[in-house]
């Protein structure tokens, strides 16, 4: 399953992030107060069906995104160094430890939104695609 192949790449580059797998509201309640990476993989909506290689698979759209809150009112100085910090520790080696793991995965989209939920949020939001056989 495609959450699986992802959790599990979350969790080798980095043991300490929490791992959600939930609707964003949802995630947000139960991420308030936490200290350190959350790796936030939205439910599924988008996919394909293609054929690849003689078999048909299932190119799923994922959206990722690794996030750390801050203190209120930080400056925009400041959560440019939390979304540096971001890439270097968590983005990059994801896409990395996830392209051994799916090779398929090749372009990786990146986002950095601003956020409505939460004033301290700051992250960083990957998107890219991945296959699961049809069975």
């Amino acid at each position: 399953m495609i959450k699986d192949t992802i959790q599990a790449a979350v969790e080798e580059i980095d043991d300490t992030a929490v791992f959600c797998y939930d609707e964003k509201s949802a995630m947000n309640v139960r991420a308030d107060g936490h200290v350190g990476t959350i790796a936030y993989l939205q439910e599924v909506t988008n996919a394909t069906v293609i054929k690849r290689n003689y078999r048909e698979v299932v190119e799923w759209q994922v959206v990722l995104e690794f996030m750390r809150f801050t203190e209120f009112h930080d400056s925009g100085e400041e959560r440019d160094e939390i979304r540096a910090a971001l890439m270097k520790e968590e983005v990059l080696p994801f896409i990395a430890e996830i392209r051994k793991r799916a090779p398929e995965v090749g372009n990786v989209a990146l986002e950095f939104p601003i956020y409505e939920f939460d004033a301290n949020e700051v992250g960083v939001v990957l998107k890219f695609k991945m296959d699961e056989a049809v069975c």
